[in-house]
């Protein structure tokens, strides 16, 4: 029923509008499952899905005993569909009916927004073609490996956001249609993969 439902939304372009979008999923229930939450993003929204999924690795919320790791399959499959080329989001059923408490989920919300609001002045549309193909397929490519980073670092306390910031990054300028925060994105990526390299070259 929530993905028939996704369909009259409208376009989210901005962080705070993904977060408001999130507060009304299952906003009757107690619980929230991912299918109400994919639902209320739409299942072609590509960049949406993968800056919500990233978005808690970087919150209080990432405590949360697997669900890091439930995330990063999101991260993963979604990123893959991207590589296919695919034009709707599927995702497995028992994956679709992980829940979180509304509780949690509001209070994640709600510490969350204020940085949203920051976040939205900065970013707008702009080199817009930077966030299609073919810059889209590399978007992608670099999602699935960040996502294999995320289980291995769930067993070291808050450190699973370091990958999942780049993601959160670029979801937010596939939605935005920000070529400008994509180009940032690649060379923050660039930095860490030097800095590592230059770490282990001097451990030799």
């Amino acid at each position: 029923m929530s993905n028939r439902a996704a369909g009259n939304f409208p376009e989210v372009t901005n962080l705070e509008g993904l977060l408001a979008r999130l507060r009304t999923a299952g906003a009757h229930e107690e619980v929230v499952t991912l299918d109400d939450i994919r639902g209320h993003l739409g299942r072609r929204a590509f960049g949406p899905v993968l800056a919500i999924a990233a978005l808690p690795s970087l919150t209080p919320i990432a405590t949360v005993p697997l669900l890091p790791t439930t995330l990063s399959i999101i991260i993963f499959l979604t990123s893959v569909q991207m590589l296919m080329g695919m034009r709707q989001i599927w995702l497995p059923r028992p994956l679709l009916s992980q829940s979180i408490g509304r509780a949690r989920l509001n209070r994640t919300i709600e510490l969350a927004m204020p940085v949203a609001r920051f976040i939205d002045r900065l970013i707008r549309p702009r080199l817009v073609f930077l966030t299609r193909e073919p810059t889209v397929y590399v978007i992608g490519t670099l999602c699935c490996l960040l996502a294999l980073f995320m289980p291995p670092l769930e067993l070291v306390p808050f450190t699973g956001g370091i990958p999942a910031l780049p993601v959160l990054l670029f979801g937010l300028a596939m939605t935005a249609r920000d070529g400008a925060l994509v180009l940032v994105t690649f060379a923050m990526i660039g930095a860490a993969a030097l800095g590592l390299a230059y770490l282990g070259i001097s451990l030799l």
